[in-house]
């Protein structure tokens, strides 16, 4: 089985997921060390893709370096290291080439103002952004069965949702609300990153706190597809969502000073989701692979389109 190729010292893929992600460079060390760079590798990819939005100087800078971005994978090649790595890594693995473009739509539509509007289009935003990263690491791991796709669809759901909780304020001020408006008004959480208004932000706590319960809902199905990631890798993926789920956990305790404040897990607060994570796989049969198949709750897909993945296609 080819390898991923090697990439130059500025653009290390380890260092890229260690500077940028402390959640999944803690996860990651759980993964054999000659596994370990497929992931970091594909976790690059996907920050570049990210930055190539964020940091861009201009939204038109930022869609020109999409089109490139696109014109690399429908030609299967690039001159830019991360994404050549990359590329060579989604042939090695087979990755679903439909993937990273779901994830370049996700990160452009991050340009310009915005504002989501329902549940479905939440819904879509997380599957592009998130979904699409575990379904690759399905592809990277190995996981053949097509009934494991929908729950590694819930967990980028899951986590994506936390991340809207965790940064309220620092979307607003990048021009972004991905809290629904059929949820909470935009114009309340413009109040409420604006204002010291302690009823308008317990709003949008509120707000926060059932938005955190979906988030448990799509967490809670993701951890019954774990049984389908092989052992090597099963404890890294637990443990990162349950270390993601623990960031709700501290949005909930700090109620609506929350909105301002940045919540993260701690060390103590990881060692915790890993020991637990760890015994769990020990001694839970719903994460081994004998015994009857779990059943995917095809509510949670109701508002997604037909994309790779979703209800197991």
């Amino acid at each position: 089985m080819r390898t991923a190729p090697a990439l130059d010292g500025s653009a290390s893929a380890e260092a890229v997921l260690a500077h940028h992600s402390k959640t999944f460079n803690w996860a990651a060390r759980l993964i054999p060390r000659d596994r370990r760079r497929d992931f970091a590798v594909l976790y690059a990819f996907c920050r570049y893709v990210d930055d190539l939005v964020d940091e861009a100087e201009s939204e038109a800078e930022a869609r020109e370096a999409l089109a490139g971005l696109r014109a690399d994978l429908d030609a299967g090649v690039s001159e830019q290291p991360l994404v050549a790595a990359f590329l060579e890594l989604a042939g090695a693995r087979s990755i679903d080439p439909r993937l990273p473009r779901e994830l370049v739509l996700g990160c452009e539509s991050d340009l310009g103002t915005v504002r989501v509007a329902d549940d479905a289009e939440l819904l879509l935003y997380c599957y592009r952004v998130a979904s699409t990263v575990g379904l690759m690491i399905c592809d990277v791991a190995g996981v053949p069965e097509p009934e494991a796709r929908p729950f590694a669809v819930d967990l980028g759901i899951g986590m994506q949702i936390t991340n809207i909780c965790r940064d309220v304020a620092e979307d607003y001020e990048r021009g972004r609300i991905y809290i629904p408006a059929t949820r909470v008004a935009p114009e309340t959480i413009e109040a409420a990153v604006r204002r010291d208004d302690t009823c308008v932000q317990a709003a949008v706590f509120a707000g926060l706190q059932d938005l955190l319960d979906l988030a448990g809902d799509y967490y809670a199905s993701a951890e019954q597809g774990m049984r389908y990631l092989p052992l090597w890798c099963r404890a890294a993926v637990l443990t990162a969502g349950r270390t993601y789920a623990a960031i709700g956990q501290v949005i909930r305790r700090r109620g609506p000073d929350a909105i301002h404040r940045r919540a993260w897990t701690t060390k103590g607060m990881k060692a915790h989701s890993t020991a637990g994570a760890a015994l769990d796989l020990a001694v839970r049969p719903m994460f081994r692979r004998s015994g009857p198949a779990p059943r995917h709750d095809a509510e949670l897909h109701r508002l997604l389109p037909d994309l790779p993945g979703v209800g197991g296609r």
